[in-house]
């Protein structure tokens, strides 16, 4: 039986959910695709609105999701077009970069992969040379060549080509499946992050090996919101909020500058319309990968989009990692990264950005270690701050502002 979903039935009470979520082979995919909007889940984060306010906020459909804009600042209605040139952009980005688009220049590069360097837009240029540096730092943990091992579990329609077509011109996709041990090792061979070649001066780009392919789904996104966050700023923008399904940033603060931060709420992985825990942020960035989301079930096992490039399983330390960074694209490869990594190694990585910190979610007492070692910081371990609740525990590092669990 194959069954594929977003977040969990009303049927299901909390403790067989709990069950659900911290079973052994768990997988992830929160924040992993840029999908078609068809089954679209709900946001991973939330914001908290101020008392009494009254934002202009218009949402879209757009990379597999919901994207909202509100303004805050006084007559925000006045900024209309700032926000509808900034959901442009975003829309350029899925344009440039969704693989569910067979006329995109990430799907181009793909076809092309083992031949010469491509010409590509200078922002597909940025984001390439930014995911080939997040994978040299996190040792080869983000990989955005990842997407044969996507293909190899049937979590994505194969795109048209023209070798392999049916007779409406494109292939059909697979259903979700667990791929044979011959398949999976094919689909490994394939991932490497060090054969994207990039040059962000001549705008052009390129894979030296034929079958690499690239999915841009654990960074693009958060790209796509920091240049939406740069339209509005341009266009006089000082207090606003840019949502992509769980990639947030955030442009000066409420109350028109006085008082503290955003308040933002992490959902609750096993209350599909609550919030798990709360907490500040100011002029910055968050984004949140996990479990509960997009995932299938494959007979007695479930799994998600987020796969290990290492190992070529999905995921399971964790039910969600959120980081708060100065952008949204550190942001969306940084709590990606996390998650695959696992708490201790996701700690150690997070903490190692300039101005990162982050929040881990997972099952009380279940909190997978791995190997490597703790990172140390002035205040002490960087797993030290726990919270629980229902079974669900939270793990923060010391520079989250305003941490708190929900009632």
């Amino acid at each position: 039986m194959q069954r594929s979903g977003t977040s969990p039935g009303p049927h299901l009470d909390r403790r067989r959910l709990l069950g659900l979520a911290c079973a052994a082979g768990a997988g992830a995919g929160a924040v992993a695709v840029l999908g078609p909007p068809a089954g679209l889940g709900r946001y991973l984060l939330s914001l908290i609105e101020p008392v009494g306010a009254e934002p202009y906020r218009r949402t879209i459909t757009c990379m597999g999701t919901f994207v909202s804009i509100a303004v805050h600042d006084r007559g925000g209605e006045r900024l209309g077009d700032a926000v509808e040139q900034a959901f442009d952009e975003v829309r350029a980005v899925d344009a440039l970069m969704s693989t569910f688009r067979p006329d995109s220049q990430i799907s181009r590069l793909n076809r092309a992969a083992g031949r010469e360097p491509m010409a590509v837009d200078p922002r597909v240029a940025e984001v390439l040379r930014a995911a080939r540096h997040t994978g040299e730092q996190s040792g080869g943990v983000f990989d955005v060549t990842v997407l044969p091992l996507l293909r190899a579990f049937g979590l994505r329609q194969a795109l048209r080509d023209e070798t392999d077509k049916d007779s409406r011109g494109s292939r059909p996709g697979r259903a979700p499946h667990r791929p044979t041990p011959e398949a999976l090792l094919s689909a490994l061979g394939q991932v490497d992050y060090r054969t994207i070649a990039v040059d962000t001066a001549g705008n052009s780009a390129g894979l030296a090996h034929s079958g690499t392919a690239i999915d841009l789904g654990g960074i693009a996104k958060g790209y796509a919101v920091d240049r939406a966050a740069e339209v509005l700023r341009a266009r006089g923008v000082r207090q606003a909020v840019i949502n992509a399904g769980g990639d947030l940033r955030v442009l000066g603060a409420p109350g028109h500058g006085h008082g503290g931060g955003w308040r933002v709420g992490i959902a609750d992985p096993l209350q599909p319309s609550g919030i798990l825990a709360t907490l500040e942020v100011r002029d910055q960035a968050i984004a949140t990968s996990g479990n509960y989301e997009q995932f299938v079930e494959v007979g007695d096992e479930r799994f998600g989009h987020l796969i290990d490039p290492r190992s070529g399983r999905p995921a399971e330390a964790m039910l969600s990692a959120t980081v708060v960074a100065a952008t949204a694209m550190q942001a969306d490869a940084a709590s990606t990264t996390a998650f695959l990594m696992g708490p201790e190694l996701g700690a150690h990585h997070i903490l190692e950005m300039s101005g990162a910190d982050f929040v881990f979610v997972g099952c009380a007492g279940r909190f997978r270690a791995s190997e490597g070692p703790k990172h140390k910081s002035a205040e002490g371990p960087a797993l030290d701050s726990v919270r629980s609740k229902d079974g669900i525990e939270i793990h923060a590092s010391p520079g989250i502002s305003g941490l708190a669990m929900s009632a």
